[in-house]
């Protein structure tokens, strides 16, 4: 069994942290609820969306090398096994799931901001739902590397297609249909990077930490600048935007591994080790609170979304702590 590394788990914490607030304020700002607040929103969405979900890529991508992976001279040996086994468990979840959260989106349909249909239903082979397209990408990372990746060459060759997608993905990604197999090609950047982190990247980065930094924030604040009074995210910004998301990730992935012995990051580490159970439920639980919270007189706004926040994150929590006690935690996270 391979060691878990503290600073991915912590950085996995604050991830899911991200991952919450951003479905949290896009739900608000989606249903026009924002009121009086719609200009701090919009900041901080846009804020979160211009990294969150590279980061939790770039952090598979470190998992799967550490866990599944390693070196021996210029090839690459995996633990098909074990990698095999994942797949199924990960294949499991994003079916169950979807299931789940299609089944709630029926049943609460007018209080909800997408339409939701049979139709989506059958299409979860090919389409995930808004939510669970990461569970779908890292199942095709997975069978992508076991399968075409097994040389330094290979990956390298796989890491100059993945930045040409990146660059263009604006353009790519119009002439690519409606299919979630889409973000692999959008994403597949930050896996190869993840995955050659720990070995040679890391190596580079102390090198350049400062100006990576240095060029992040320029880009950083001409990218919330030109998106003051609208929604975007990385993926909104043509050529330039993946190399934002590139800068904010190495920046705080380097600072994490600086202070990961420094710094009490307990509380982190735990959301980071139950990052999937908050993820695969925060959404239900948070569109719930929104619908809820002014039927029972919270109309303040800021009340409203801190609620959302804070039970999307500690209502999966106390699900899955349930769960475990009643001996079922293993049949909806780790059946294989």
């Amino acid at each position: 069994m391979s060691k878990r590394l503290t600073y991915v788990d912590q950085l996995k914490g604050f991830a899911i942290l991200t991952v919450v607030m951003g479905h949290v304020l896009e739900g608000f700002v989606n249903a026009n609820l924002t009121g009086g607040y719609t200009q701090f929103c919009l900041v901080l969405y846009n804020l979160i969306y211009s990294f969150h979900m590279p980061l939790f890529i770039m952090l598979s991508g470190i998992t799967f090398r550490t866990a599944y992976a390693s070196f021996e001279g210029d090839n690459i040996r995996y633990k098909k096994p074990r990698i095999i086994r994942q797949i199924k468990n990960t294949l499991w979840i994003y079916t169950l799931w979807s299931v789940v959260l299609w089944a709630f989106k029926m049943v609460f349909d007018s209080s909800t901001n997408n339409v939701t249909s049979i139709k989506s239903l059958l299409q979860i082979p090919i389409v995930a739902m808004p939510t669970f397209w990461y569970l779908y990408i890292l199942i095709l990372f997975y069978v992508f590397f076991m399968f075409v990746i097994h040389s330094k060459k290979s990956l390298l060759i796989a890491a100059a297609l993945s930045v040409i997608s990146c660059l263009f993905q604006t353009i790519i990604m119009k002439k690519l249909p409606d299919i979630t197999v889409a973000r692999f090609f959008q994403y597949l950047i930050f896996f190869v990077i993840g995955f050659l982190w720990q070995d040679f990247v890391v190596v580079q980065i102390k090198k350049v930490r400062v100006y990576i930094g240095c060029i992040g924030v320029v880009l950083l604040a001409f990218y919330l600048r030109q998106n003051m009074y609208k929604i975007s995210g990385w993926t909104s910004v043509p050529l330039w935007g993946g190399f934002l998301a590139f800068c904010i990730c190495v920046f705080l992935i380097d600072m994490a591994t600086r202070f990961e012995n420094k710094i009490d990051g307990r509380v982190l580490c735990y959301l980071g080790k139950h990052s999937l159970e908050i993820y695969v439920m925060h959404v239900i639980v948070t569109a719930g609170v929104r619908t809820i919270a002014p039927k029972v007189g919270i109309s303040f706004i800021p009340i409203q979304m801190l609620l959302s926040f804070t039970l999307g994150v500690f209502a999966p929590l106390f699900v899955s702590w349930v769960a475990d006690k009643m001996k079922m935690k293993k049949m909806l996270f780790k059946p294989f």
